[in-house]
């Protein structure tokens, strides 16, 4: 776990993806005594307990969050540019190609986004899931290309706790249009991005 502890170091933020709740804490103890200040977290950690850990590792009090299904539970953390799938060999539902592909799409949301598979073989789930990212990876800088487009790494505000600042109206509508934005790019549906991008610019212009 060398590797690892370097390359967290190396991204300064980071989440890891362990297959099991003794593992996700056996590996917070262990980046811990590597000075990555870690927390970890999977179903009995509550609700307010995980806002607070969230808004830690977006604002940087702690560099590392680790858990067993944290990106596929819908967590969306622009600001994290390195995900670590443990055992990404391993058979079970949170290592299909269809679980990897979406894990690997969260992280596309930083313009830095790099995920590392660690496992003793390449299984054929692996496979097909760095296929379809890479063919995904090829469509998006045709498309950004032809529309001068630089990416960015998306930001959102980091809220204090459970109650969300009061926005605008106009706030409120270019946040959606911006989900929506990211929900069209990640299933390549570009007439509709660029779409809702020009809407988002005439939003912004008022």
């Amino acid at each position: 776990m060398d590797d690892l502890v370097k390359r967290i170091k190396e991204k300064r933020k980071a989440i890891v993806i362990t297959i099991t709740k003794r593992e996700a804490e056996k590996m917070a103890d262990y980046l811990n005594e590597n000075d990555i200040k870690t927390e970890y977290m999977h179903s009995e950690t509550n609700t307010e307990e995980r806002v607070e850990i969230i808004k830690n590792l977006r604002s940087g009090k702690i560099d590392c969050v680790v858990g067993i299904n944290l990106l596929r539970e819908g967590l969306d953390l622009p600001e994290v540019p390195l995900v670590a799938i443990l055992h990404a060999d391993k058979k079970g539902f949170l290592r299909t190609d269809t679980s990897l592909i979406q894990i690997m799409g969260r992280v596309s949301r930083n313009v830095e986004g790099e995920v590392i598979l660690y496992a003793e073989k390449t299984t054929d789930p692996m496979k097909k899931a760095m296929r379809e990212v890479e063919r995904r990876r090829r469509i998006q800088e045709e498309f950004n290309k032809k529309h001068g487009i630089t990416p960015e790494t998306i930001k959102k505000k980091v809220y204090s706790g459970l109650a969300e600042k009061k926005i605008s109206k106009k706030e409120e509508k270019i946040l959606k249009l911006k989900e929506e934005l990211k929900n069209a790019f990640e299933e390549l549906d570009f007439v509709k991005a660029v779409e809702i991008r020009e809407k988002i610019i005439d939003l912004e212009r008022k």
